[in-house]
């Protein structure tokens, strides 16, 4: 950190000097918010006693620049002090607009007028993205008030802008911030979670009221979603800025021109989600890009204020924004943040979720990617097989709409529901080539095996020697690594164990093998000792086998090397000593169907 004299405005040099052996410090910035420093210095440091009001602290941030804050206020103790700072932006909050009236402006000429005609001027410059162009009166206002206020004409809400503070430059964007594709995934990065879901402050009805109890002819506005609950959720907000007099030129000269400010402004609720539920969601996480083991990947896990983060729990998939960070200098670090559906002014108050960055937990990660494995592996096979024009099932109940468990095939690809034929399918391949991560979860999968690094296995290993010790069965050779664990189930008090042999050749999986089967370059095969079958799934089809190794059921690709269906080489075949058929079977090449008719089967020929 640089110390500058107070009313300077110029930080490229050295200032009053720099600040050493700083004890702790924290960054809070806020998506149209606050924008802070707080730091503790020791009492007899140098230049502690040059720490005084109004002074400027410059500090590195999250994003990498180093941003310039004003001191506010300072508690000292015996043996050190608290530097309470604010950024240079807030120089404006004792500013004031005392009556201006910007009109038809876009944000950047709209900003510039104001601080033009302020009570006083400072070298702040602007720049803007958005390029709409809209007119309001600030009377009395600080100009803090009047860009980032809560007020229905203060520039954030007046124009939907996301405000980016950078020193003497304040942008004026229609969003900040980037989708950088990061994903929390319980079981990966997610480590803890706990949700809420509130619908005590959410409106599906509004009747909005202007200045001196205007209202709307047809008094109320409808939300898109009113039908999806049994009553009318009704809400009445206040618009005091929304005024017909045809009288003063700063309100609105038509009744119709006030009606239609009514009703944006019920528009502009509902498009900020006031007709939807609150979810709230505390997430324990971790941060990969900022610990030892995985620093060499900086763009592994790393987020920003105004990024996109997207969210995988409870089966379901949240896009959500990071609205707050708290940084620490002293180690690059963000050490927490919120994330939530933001609105504008209102940032603090809507769904926000607040995450704890932990340190990198590798027995967590594996016991979790093991569970999860074990899950799916581990379900029962057999049942039914159904089949259709065009596709095919494998279910646990003769009656397509009775199944729960579900494997589906088409031309689309291969997938496992546990939900009923309509999915969801957590399991899948597609013909895309894309298979779901879930399959092949396991936190040496998803971070070592697959890219093939064996330096960075040698390194966790060196690293935390003491968890590997707990593995029972572990050993290393120059191909083969085994991992053996004993993984509580979820909600028992039982345990399951698996063993898992990872082969390494040239940086590659060749093989992966559990107590139910394999997963290797011929596919997934499932095996139980002592079961009567054995079935293998690969780009070509689904092979069922009995004891003998002779194939009782297969569906798909007839190739080179399926012998006992030579005949068939080049085709696409569905083979099995039975097919029940619920309904008929047609040939639509041979303009013929089987069905079943009052006093038995029957073919016909059309």
């Amino acid at each position: 950190m640089i110390l500058y004299e107070k009313g300077t405005t110029d930080f490229t040099k050295n200032g009053l000097g720099y600040l050493n052996n700083v004890l702790n410090a924290h960054i809070t910035e806020e998506l149209n918010g606050e924008y802070s420093l707080v730091f503790e210095y020791p009492l007899n440091e140098l230049l502690s006693n040059e720490l005084i009001e109004e002074r400027i602290v410059k500090c590195k941030v999250s994003d990498g620049t180093w941003q310039c804050f004003i001191i506010k206020k300072i508690v000292k103790t015996y043996e050190k002090m608290t530097i309470n700072c604010s950024h240079l932006f807030y120089l404006l909050l004792t500013n004031l607009a005392e009556n201006l009236y910007p009109q038809n402006l876009s944000p950047k000429p709209f900003l510039d007028w104001v601080l033009q005609r302020a009570n006083y001027q400072l070298p702040f410059t602007t720049t803007s993205d958005v390029s709409t162009v809209k007119t309001a009166r600030y009377v009395r206002r600080n100009l803090v008030d009047v860009i980032l206020g809560n007020e229905n004409n203060s520039m954030v809400n007046l124009f939907g802008i996301e405000v980016k503070r950078n020193n003497w430059n304040i942008a004026l964007n229609s969003r900040i911030g980037l989708d950088r594709g990061e994903k929390l995934v319980y079981g990966k990065n997610i480590t803890g979670i706990n949700l809420t879901i509130d619908t005590s402050e959410m409106y599906t009805r509004i009747m909005p009221v202007g200045f001196d109890g205007l209202l709307l002819p047809e008094k109320y506005i409808d939300a898109d979603n009113i039908n999806d609950y049994p009553y009318p959720k009704i809400g009445i907000f206040q618009f005091g800025d929304i005024r017909y007099d045809p009288d003063d030129s700063s309100a609105y000269q038509t009744l119709e021109e006030a009606y239609d400010a009514l009703r944006n402004a019920v528009a502009d609720l509902y498009n900020n989600n006031v007709n939807k539920p609150r979810i709230n969601i505390k997430i324990n996480w971790i941060e990969l890009s900022k610990t030892e083991q995985y620093k060499q990947y900086l763009s592994l896990e790393r987020v920003e204020l105004g990024d996109t983060i997207h969210t995988e729990i409870f089966g379901l998939n949240y896009v959500t924004r990071v609205i707050k960070t708290v940084y620490n200098p002293l180690n690059d670090r963000i050490e927490q943040f919120e994330i939530g559906t933001f609105q504008p002014s209102y940032a603090t108050q809507m769904n926000q979720y607040e995450i704890e960055l932990k340190e990198v937990n590798p027995e967590s990660i594996l016991t979790e990617a093991r569970s999860n494995a074990t899950n799916l592996i581990t379900q029962a096979m057999g049942g039914y097989v159904y089949k259709t024009n065009d596709e095919l099932y494998i279910m646990d109940n003769e009656d397509p709409n009775q199944a729960e468990k579900v494997w589906r095939w088409n031309i689309n690809g291969l997938g496992y529901s546990s939900s009923g034929i309509n999915g969801t399918y957590e399991l899948a391949a597609t013909m895309d080539g894309s298979i779901v991560a879930d399959m092949i979860t396991t936190g040496t999968l998803k971070t070592n095996v697959i890219e093939g690094y064996d330096s960075l296995i040698t390194q966790v290993k060196n690293n935390y020697q003491e968890i590997i010790n707990k593995f029972d069965g572990y050993a290393t050779t120059s191909s083969v690594v085994e991992i053996q664990n004993s993984v509580q189930q979820i909600m028992t008090d039982t345990y399951t164990k698996t063993q898992i042999d990872t082969k390494l050749v040239d940086g590659s999986v060749e093989k992966v093998q559990t107590i139910s089967g394999t997963f290797d370059i011929n596919g997934m095969t499932y095996e139980k000792a002592n079961a009567e079958t054995k079935t293998t799934i690969n780009e070509v089809g689904i092979n069922v086998k009995d004891k003998n190794n002779n194939s009782i059921l297969f569906s798909g690709y007839v190739d080179e090397n399926n012998t006992q269906y030579a005949d068939f080489k080049g085709q696409t075949i569905v083979a099995s000593e039975n097919i029940l058929i619920r309904n008929y079977f047609v040939m639509p090449d041979a303009h013929s169907r089987i069905e079943d008719y009052e006093n038995g089967g029957g073919m016909f020929y059309v």
